[in-house]
């Protein structure tokens, strides 16, 4: 695991973007092929965009759930919550219903959005087998068949300028923004405006 996390920073521009960039747009298909575009969600309020590797990820779900359990309060703020993965819209429809989720599942199958955001990175070949061989993942299932890249793990809070207020992002796939840090982050997004 370490080689491979040594593989994957050595293909570069997976460091995410930071503090104060310009969130890029995009418009993606949810899990019932329903388009969603940050444009039109920021101007609704704030956006809470979460990234994630997918329905086979068991920290990814327990992520996704938590955040359930805040959906509320995020829209009692004033923000939306999306998230995104690679996965195929099917994928993100069945995750959705499985793990009870009010909120949008985002499939940037491409790759393009998770790219503009500096987190795609090729599945090194050493992490590839760990996945295939010993754990069962194969992502030309979940991703499309030679699409086995994924996102470094992300959540951002982008203001409805369009810029990034907070994030987290880390190569380290069990640390994630906690949910109390997000409303914290949105509770000073909204006293801002007062």
């Amino acid at each position: 695991m370490k080689k491979a996390k040594e593989m994957i920073v050595a293909q570069g521009n997976v460091e995410g973007l930071k503090v104060g960039a310009k969130a890029p747009g995009f418009k993606l298909p949810d899990g019932e092929g329903k388009k969603r575009s940050l444009s039109k969600l920021l101007k609704k309020g704030p956006v809470v965009l979460v990234f994630y590797r997918g329905e086979w990820c068991p920290f990814c779900n327990l992520q996704l759930r938590a955040l359930e359990d805040v959906h509320e309060d995020i829209k009692k703020l004033g923000a939306e919550l999306i998230a995104i993965a690679p996965q195929k819209e099917e994928y993100a429809a069945s995750q959705k219903e499985s793990n009870k989720l009010s909120y949008p599942l985002l499939s940037d199958t491409k790759g393009k959005t998770m790219r503009d955001y500096n987190l795609l990175y090729k599945v090194p070949a050493p992490l590839k087998n760990i996945y295939k061989n010993k754990y069962g993942i194969d992502l030309d299932r979940y991703n499309g068949e030679g699409r086995w890249e994924l996102p470094v793990t992300a959540t951002y809070i982008i203001g409805t300028d369009g810029t990034i207020k907070a994030g987290v992002v880390d190569l380290d796939y069990t640390k994630r923004m906690e949910p109390a840090d997000i409303l914290k982050v949105l509770k000073g997004i909204s006293a801002d405006k007062e």
